[in-house]
């Protein structure tokens, strides 16, 4: 190790470690119980390096030429705090919905950067950003994921398989991704290099999920192995991108459409070029179109229009949505009449409303038939993360509300309803910060919760991939903690403001 190589005992490995720091002053890092000036330590790091690269070898000689490139990765984000926010922002939620196994056994890649990277950049923080309700919240969100699962796995005498444990410490893994943001991105330089990474980053997924769609040859079998799903070979023509679902990609489409929305209505700078971003939003709509699923469209119609009223520009957002929508209907009127048509056209006899849905209709026989008589004698803290055997029809609760109702009951409900509320509440704060990035970017995640708030009740967007990687980045993006006082009101949005950054 340099430090060692020096000669200059622990003042040099001091020094060399000084830029080991979320914030811009180099200072060392402070390890608990003052580890990084202790030898042994040290040498137990680097026999524990040298154990794993071994053991990695003898494995199989790619293993350990992987556990060399994570122990660099390791390295460079502890060294470089910045590498660790772009891996986070920008690779991420790009890559949440690919299959378990493509890099690690058992782990997706995304899960497997949020464990190292967050981990990293949290160690590695010399100072530690405070918690407040949001991340309080989110805390017991996670350990109450865990322990009703793990009781109810418990109670009906359940072994905790891969599957099973993956839908336990999956909240875990969105609060170590939410604070690990929150620590690095500490003022409005590295705000904005997280959100271009973030924004950025739906390029690749969208020009995947078009050549997906329009069957670019070699698109569809790479999708294939990238996922470990064939939406296509089920006979359902919608695109999905590096998804394993079109709902997957339409959340997570409809979150960054969104935010791009607030950042072009308030013309914020120091993000991307004017024209880049109609750009890539344009790309992104398109994109989105492709899924059919008149939720996340919806939801983004509304959302724009409801960002058009807050942020002051609702002639110009209702000006470039009817644009918009002119444009989808000569390109896309077939796909979308046909997507409709399923929806309302009724069977000969079947007993449905011709103003409901067809999925409608269907989730509800299916709450109503299959899945709330399960839950009977189990409200209070669920059936458990994995679904129930006796549903045989359609094994997905379609809903995000009835699904933590059977992973958790009322218990986990509630301490959802209650992280909801705190999320909201910072983005609304973060309206009356004095850089205008905040006041577009609290506005943008408030009217995307105000969205989700109806549309959970027909998808599970919170407990999948994509969407969810996409909103706890931003939650840790926002610097309500910055501000002192009560909560403003919407109006603290329109007013302007000097830029610090």
């Amino acid at each position: 190790m340099q430090w060692a190589a020096d000669g200059g005992g622990h003042d040099s490995g001091a020094r060399s470690l000084a830029a080991v720091s979320s914030f811009p002053r180099p200072e060392a890092v402070r390890l608990p119980f003052d580890l990084q000036r202790s030898s042994l330590f040290l040498t137990a790091l680097a026999a524990a390096s040298i154990a794993g690269v071994t053991a990695g070898v003898m494995l199989r000689p790619l293993a350990g030429v992987g556990v060399v490139l994570l122990l660099g990765l390791a390295f460079a984000v502890a060294l470089h705090p910045r590498v660790g926010l772009a891996i986070l922002a920008g690779l991420v939620p790009m890559t949440s919905g690919l299959a378990r196994g493509l890099v690690a056994p058992g782990l997706r890649p995304a899960e497997l950067l949020v464990g190292l990277v967050g981990t990293v950049l949290l160690v590695s923080a010399r100072r530690r950003v405070r918690w407040t309700a949001l991340d309080w919240l989110a805390l017991a969100y996670a350990l109450a994921m865990f322990s009703f699962g793990f009781y109810d796995l418990l109670r009906r005498g359940r072994p905790v398989t891969q599957n099973e444990l993956g839908g336990l410490i999956g909240a875990l893994q969105f609060l170590l991704l939410y604070r690990a943001i929150a620590v690095t991105a500490t003022d409005g330089t590295r705000r904005r290099l997280a959100l271009r990474l973030l924004i950025l980053g739906s390029i690749p997924v969208s020009l995947l999920a078009l050549g997906q769609q329009f069957n670019v040859p070699g698109v569809r079998s790479l999708i294939v192995q990238l996922t470990g799903t064939d939406i296509y070979a089920a006979g359902a023509a919608r695109a999905t991108g590096p998804f394993p679902h079109w709902h997957n990609l339409g959340g997570y489409l409809f979150v960054l459409i969104l935010v791009m929305a607030a950042l072009l209505i308030r013309r914020i700078p120091g993000i991307l070029p004017r024209n880049v971003l109609l750009a890539i939003a344009a790309l992104d709509i398109v994109a989105l179109i492709q899924t059919l699923d008149f939720a996340d469209i919806g939801g983004c119609i509304a959302g724009v229009l409801i960002l058009g009223v807050w942020l002051g520009g609702f002639s110009r957002a209702l000006l470039a949505m009817s644009a918009a929508g002119l444009i989808v209907a000569l390109l896309f009127a077939p796909e979308l009449n046909a997507r409709y048509d399923q929806q309302f056209t009724r069977s000969p006899g079947e007993a449905r409303s011709a103003f409901v849905p067809q999925t409608l209709q269907y989730r509800y026989d299916v709450w109503t038939k299959n899945l709330f008589p399960l839950l009977k004698g189990k409200w209070w803290t669920g059936y458990g993360p994995d679904p129930p055997a006796e549903i045989n029809q359609f094994p997905y609760a379609e809903s995000l509300y009835i699904g933590l109702l059977f992973r958790g009951g009322v218990l986990l409900l509630v301490t959802y309803a209650g992280l909801a509320g705190a999320a909201a509440l910072a983005a609304m704060r973060s309206t009356r910060h004095p850089d205008n990035l905040q006041q577009a970017l609290g506005a943008a995640v408030a009217t995307t919760l105000l969205m989700l708030l109806f549309m959970h009740f027909i998808e599970a967007y919170f407990l999948d991939d994509g969407l969810p990687q996409v909103l706890w980045v931003l939650f840790g993006l926002l610097a309500f903690r910055e501000l002192p006082g009560k909560l403003g009101f919407f109006a603290a949005a329109r007013q302007p403001a000097p830029d610090p950054a």
